[in-house]
Parts: C-alpha cells; sequence; structure tokens
C-alpha cells in the first residue's frame, strides 16, 4: 500500500486510544488539552491555523465513570457540546477532507430489548439515565456528522465501539475502577472491595490497540461508512472482576455489591454485522490475554 500523504490531526491525542494511535500514526499530530482548548473558539480556529490538517481523527472529550456521570451532567453535556461543534465546524471551514470521530455504546437507548444494538437504532428512546448527558452528547455528534454529510456532501463518518481498556489506562472506567479497587484492599490488608449494583450487567470490551487498528483500516482504505465496533464476547461485570482477581492471584479478595447504588444498563451489546462486511475477519486480541497484560501493566507502579 503507498504511503498516505495525508496530514492527520488527533485530538484528545494524550489519552488511552490518542497513545495506541501513535503506534499506528506515528507522523500525526497529537493535540492535548495543553495545546488548545477545544472548548474555546478561538483556540480551535488557532489549532487549524497552526497545523492545517487535512484529516482529523477526533478523540477529545469530557470523559468518567459512572459516578463522575452522575455527579457532573453540566461538564458532561456543555463542555463536550463545545468540543464537538466547534472541532467540527472549523473542520469543515478549513477544509478538512476527513473526519473521524469515535462515540460510545452508551447512546443506545436504555428501553431495547435484549437483542444487540443495530445502528439505526441510535434515536429509538432515551439512554439511560446514569450515564444521560454524556449519551445525548453522543447522539448529537452523530447528527451532526451525518447533518454535515447531507447538506455539504462531506465524507465525515463515526465509529460506535463498546468499553474500551487497554494499558494504563487512567481514566474513571469499569476496569480501572476495578483495578484500583483491588488494589487499595491489598495495601490495606481488607478482604472485599465494594462495586455498584448486583454484578449482573453485561458488557463487551475492546482493548486500545484493536481500536487503534481498526481505525487505520479505516484510514488506509478510504471508508467513510459509520459503524458498530465490538468483539463478539460479553461478560458480566462480576465475572469480569472474578477474572482481574483470578489473573492477580488475589483469589482471597470478595465482592460486595451495594444494590442500593445503580446498576446503569442491564446489557450492552453491539451488533457488528455491519463492522463484519466492512472489514471481515478481523480477529480481536483475546478478553483474558488482553486483562493480563492490563493488570500487570496497571501494577507495575
Amino acid at each position: 500500500m503507498k504511503k498516505s500523504n495525508n496530514k492527520i490531526l488527533v485530538t484528545g491525542g494524550s489519552g488511552l486510544l490518542g497513545k495506541a494511535l501513535q503506534k499506528e500514526f506515528p507522523e500525526a499530530i497529537y493535540i492535548s488539552s495543553k495545546d488548545f482548548d477545544l472548548t474555546d473558539q478561538n483556540d480551535v480556529e488557532k489549532m487549524f491555523i497552526t497545523h492545517k490538517p487535512n484529516m482529523i481523527i477526533h478523540l477529545a472529550a469530557v470523559v468518567g465513570g459512572l459516578t463522575d456521570n452522575i455527579n457532573h451532567p453540566v461538564s458532561h453535556l456543555d463542555n463536550n457540546l463545545l468540543i464537538n461543534t466547534l472541532t467540527l465546524k472549523y473542520a469543515y471551514k478549513y477544509k478538512v477532507e476527513r473526519f473521524l470521530t469515535i462515540l460510545s455504546y452508551v447512546m443506545y437507548p436504555d428501553n431495547s430489548s435484549n437483542k444487540p444494538y443495530q445502528e439505526n437504532e441510535i434515536h429509538n428512546g432515551a439512554p439511560n439515565e446514569t450515564t444521560f448527558s454524556y449519551a445525548m452528547v453522543k447522539r448529537i455528534m452523530a447528527l451532526q456528522i451525518e447533518n454535515y454529510n447531507k447538506e455539504y456532501n462531506t465524507k465525515y463518518n463515526y465509529i460506535i465501539p463498546c468499553n474500551l481498556y487497554g494499558n494504563n489506562d487512567k481514566e474513571d472506567k469499569i476496569i480501572p475502577t476495578i483495578l484500583n479497587k483491588i488494589r487499595n484492599a491489598k495495601e490495606m490488608n481488607l478482604k472485599h472491595i465494594e462495586l455498584f449494583g448486583d454484578g449482573t450487567p453485561i458488557r463487551q470490551f475492546i482493548h486500545s490497540k484493536d481500536m487503534a487498528k481498526i481505525i487505520k483500516k479505516i484510514i488506509d482504505n478510504n471508508i467513510t461508512d459509520s459503524f458498530n465496533v465490538a468483539p463478539d464476547e460479553v461478560i458480566t461485570i462480576h465475572e469480569l472482576t472474578n477474572t482481574i482477581l483470578e489473573i492477580l492471584n488475589y483469589k482471597d479478595i470478595n465482592i460486595i455489591y451495594d444494590k442500593t447504588k445503580p446498576n446503569s444498563q442491564s446489557k450492552r451489546q453491539l451488533n457488528t454485522s455491519k463492522f463484519k462486511q466492512i472489514i471481515p475477519n478481523y480477529k480481536f486480541i483475546n478478553l483474558y490475554d488482553g486483562l493480563t497484560e492490563c493488570c500487570k501493566t496497571n501494577t507495575e507502579k
């Protein structure tokens, strides 16, 4: 495959996925909040004038776990709306040819049946209340992309992945939260950890390395479709926690569930038939292997 002439700019470049992309696109420009404030219109325009990209991989977002979403809905809504709207607006103004952004499967309706979510079901009901603000912003971003394509004939697209995880993940998400609780329990000689809900919610997980490789395939093959991305494997929060305890050989630690706290959605699973047609035969990192690597990296501190 011939070398691409694309000048790629990655927003949110210091995050988990941004770091994974650095191996796939070493020549790209990686922007973090230390470089530009993407909630500020002047800063966003300055970013485009300074770097003159012709392709954007938009990862920047205010992200948090369940507790953060519940306690800080304003920042999850307002700041993300500004970040997305301004980045998209000035990408179009400065004639960026390709714009790819990563959304989240929390945006799917809470009232869906147990069948996996399909791409055409995004607006078929309200998202779960625990991540409502963040989910609505992701929906709006999907609509913004579709509107630009419709009105201006752009070739912008989005990907909807399941839960992202990886090495040295410091974000307030499921796997880092469980790892931190286990680490703290060992340091304090506790025999248990406490988790929200009852452990029954079903989830999917994708390693940041896989997500980065899939993004590279999308860019290299000029794929402009929008679609779900996830491995077929599903797991409950209880099974996930026990797997991590097994990998760490901490089987003496018990799990206590606080059932007064929310579970969030009971099942989040993506229909990936479209992905499999567009990028066939992709082999994901096995979750157990990915968790083993993740646990080793996150405990070597």
